[in-house]
């Protein structure tokens, strides 16, 4: 009970200096005059050393953080940290609400995605949405938010945004700094550009998403059904702050975003969202439809190899301008023009009958 009470103390504390300062423990990105970014939260450190028997299963190394944030609850956040980071650091989140690690997904997939990062020479760095011990979660995960709270996605997003300064700030030793995240995981990454000024990224790998906001009917994160989400929809809802419906912003000079979207995505809402958001990004993107895969890519040989392909392309060549995004845009550049060709067929159609 002691240790408790000193914990929220600390937390109080950490929490109410952010305040007096008028911004956050930890540094926000540069804003942008027509885009200001929102203040960061503040994160506590509540243990760093090797991983216990528990829920993050086996690591060397362990990280509990509690993440403060305005008006929303304390969310303690778990990091498994592993490799040397010689090269940079990855930062690796996961779908829903967040409270599972990367690498203990099923399948053969994923470890050896993991193993190629490690092997190039990448710290690894797992962030769940939970704490470190057994027993029932303290918090459903990242985009949880108190009973009969109107806030949405873009608020609630200050936790990801938080944790992954914290992470540069704090365990990254120089490189490349990359984020990877699928469905509620790329979310996670997302809100963080559009309205965290997170310009800390080299490159944002986003699989299965973004789904146009992680919160759905009720609070409930529902991934299936986003049409309360859809900005033009006849259920949409304001208060879930879906990506685009505010001010995003769409220029990150310093960041390579890269979307990656199963051929067999189940969710319209899902892929709808991935092109709007990567056709309104002014910066360096690209979108690449992932054969035989639905909505978890990172787990199928095909999306494992598209992503881990994006991250060693912008590690030898500084952006991941591979031949998968250049033949996407040329398709999509065909696309445009036969619909320009369409139009103007339409406009000599109409000149003519004008004439007649």
């Amino acid at each position: 009970m002691k240790l408790r009470f000193s914990r929220l103390v600390l937390i109080g504390v950490v929490f109410l200096l952010s305040a007096m300062i008028a911004a956050t423990v930890i540094a926000s990105g540069d804003d942008d005059d027509d885009h200001a970014a929102r203040n960061l939260g503040a994160v506590v450190l509540v243990s760093d050393g090797a991983c216990q028997p528990g829920k993050f299963f086996d690591g060397d190394r362990c990280i509990e953080l509690e993440v403060v944030c305005p008006m929303i609850d304390d969310a303690p956040a778990g990091l498994r940290v592993t490799g040397t980071g010689t090269i940079g650091t990855v930062v690796l989140t996961t779908g829903g609400n967040g409270t599972g690690l990367y690498g203990n997904q099923a399948g053969d997939v994923v470890e050896g995605f993991i193993n190629d990062l490690l092997g190039d020479g990448y710290l690894v760095v797992e962030l769940a949405w939970d704490d470190l011990a057994p027993g029932p979660d303290p918090l459903l995960g990242v985009w949880e938010k108190p009973a009969g709270s109107t806030l949405g996605s873009i608020s609630l997003a200050c936790r990801s945004a938080t944790a992954l300064e914290w992470i540069f700030e704090n365990l990254h030793q120089g490189g490349l700094f990359i984020a990877q995240g699928n469905s509620g995981g790329s979310a996670q990454i997302a809100f963080s550009l559009a309205y965290y000024g997170l310009n800390i990224l080299d490159l944002a790998n986003l699989s299965g998403g973004p789904p146009p906001c992680p919160i759905s009917a009720g609070g409930v994160v529902n991934f299936a059904d986003q049409e309360d989400c859809v900005v033009d929809g006849l259920l949409f809802d304001e208060n879930h702050e879906p990506l685009l419906f505010e001010d995003p912003r769409l220029d990150y000079p310093n960041t390579s975003v890269r979307f990656f979207i199963g051929e067999d995505e189940p969710s319209e809402y899902i892929t709808q969202t991935a092109n709007e958001y990567h056709d309104r990004i002014e910066s360096d993107k690209c979108i690449q439809i992932i054969s035989n895969t639905e909505h978890q890519v990172g787990r199928t040989a095909e999306g494992a190899a598209a992503m881990l392909a994006s991250i060693r392309a912008i590690a030898d060549e500084g952006s991941t301008d591979d031949d998968e995004c250049d033949a996407h845009q040329d398709d999509n550049d065909e696309s445009d023009d036969s619909e320009d060709s369409e139009e103007s067929s339409s406009d000599d159609n109409d000149s003519s009958d004008d004439d007649r």
